[in-house]
């Protein structure tokens, strides 16, 4: 199996080598930079499957802003090396989402252990977006299929009537935008905690006797105007879950 690409960016020249070295030695392809110029130019020609990065640099602290850079352009894992336990370097490295620490002198049961799990972090984490991007992707193509099959407004209401979901078509009938009102409670549309409760009443029966109600309601658009809507509901069909799918017409 292919092993990884490292760069080690690390000012001592001999403990460079030491660590060049005991890695090649395990089959690791390792690029050596003893500045953080060098080590941008490294990653921007041979994109290193991870950094080993020394803290401080020439007696700065340039480590941490180089591996801030190379996280945000180019989403490599970062292992920070240093000769410091300080509470306040650790927390500001921190801030840059590493992958682990390497206390100097370096052992190389530790060394190695370190690299693996950084690797196999990183790689997981990858996945996870990918699955978190495709998820995001289908809920977008729902989001249209709903779209096409309700051009009216389609609305889902859950338990202690609170708005689950709500199509885009809430824009146009009332005036808010769909995350305006996914959360809330349905009371934020009814004009008065009179008409509310009377969807109490309807919203009861239809999920406890599994009924299909059908009817006219008015409700209170985002700039206080109300208007009369015509809608169908029927019972939430899903184990475990109570609630209501109405969907909001504007012709009976």
């Amino acid at each position: 199996m292919k092993k990884a690409k490292v760069l080690v960016v690390e000012d001592e020249g001999i403990v460079a080598l030491d660590i060049k070295m005991s890695l090649e030695a395990q089959g690791y392809n390792v690029f050596v930079a003893n500045s953080g110029e060098k080590a941008l130019e490294i990653v921007e020609k041979e994109h290193p499957d991870i950094v080993l990065m020394d803290i401080y640099l020439q007696g700065k602290k340039e480590g941490i802003g180089i591996a801030r850079k190379i996280r945000e352009k180019y989403d490599i894992p970062i292992v920070y090396i240093t000769a410091y336990s300080d509470d306040e370097i650790i927390e500001e490295a921190r801030e840059t989402g590493p992958f682990g620490y390497l206390l100097k002198p370096l052992e190389e049961r530790e060394l190695y252990s370190t690299i693996q799990m950084a690797l196999y972090k990183h790689r997981m984490e990858m996945e996870l977006r990918q699955k978190e991007k495709k998820l995001m992707e289908e809920l977008e193509f729902i989001k249209a299929l709903v779209r096409s099959i309700y051009p009216d407004v389609l609305l889902v209401v859950g338990e202690g009537r609170i708005i689950e979901f709500v199509s885009e078509g809430i824009r146009e009938l009332l005036g808010y935008e769909p995350e305006e009102l996914i959360g809330k409670s349905t009371l934020t549309i009814y004009p008065s905690k009179d008409e509310w409760e009377k969807f109490g009443k309807i919203f009861y029966e239809i999920v406890e006797k599994e009924g299909y109600y059908k009817g006219e309601i008015k409700l209170r658009r985002k700039d206080g105007n109300l208007v009369n809507v015509f809608f169908t509901a029927s019972p939430l069909k899903q184990k475990n879950k109570k609630g209501v799918v109405i969907i909001l017409h504007g012709e009976p």
